[in-house]
Parts: C-alpha cells; sequence; structure tokens
C-alpha cells in the first residue's frame, strides 16, 4: 500500500527474461501479482518493492514468491 495518493511498483528482473512489474495504487493493502518464467541458465531473480519519489511511505506485507508449472 502507499500513502497519501503516491504509487509504488513491485518490480522482478535479471532473471533471463524482459523485466516484469506492477503498478502499487491506493492506501489499502490488496495482492499484486508479478508473473515471469526464468531463462534456462537463471538461477537468480532480483524481486524489487519500491516507491516513487515523495514524502508518503509505502509498505508491503505478506510476500510471497511462488512456483508455477
Amino acid at each position: 500500500r502507499v500513502e497519501g495518493g503516491e504509487q509504488g511498483r513491485i518490480t522482478v528482473e535479471n532473471f533471463g527474461g524482459e523485466t516484469q512489474s506492477a503498478q502499487v495504487l491506493g492506501d489499502e493493502y490488496k495482492a499484486y501479482e508479478v508473473n515471469f518464467k526464468t531463462g534456462a541458465n537463471a538461477t537468480s531473480a532480483g524481486v524489487f518493492i519500491w516507491k516513487d519519489a515523495g514524502n508518503a511511505f509505502a509498505f508491503a506485507d505478506d510476500v510471497e514468491l511462488l512456483e508455477k508449472r
């Protein structure tokens, strides 16, 4: 959730594919998904939760990384 009408983002990169992200808006907690498929030789991925510049705060809770087959 992001306070003050500001926005944030959940981003996944460096996994052997194109960077994927979801925009985070609103001051209520809600679920967001960022789906990605690792490349054939990828052994890691960078997952980032961040907020654009501004004075408000952003919060993340119950973050999960799940394997889909």
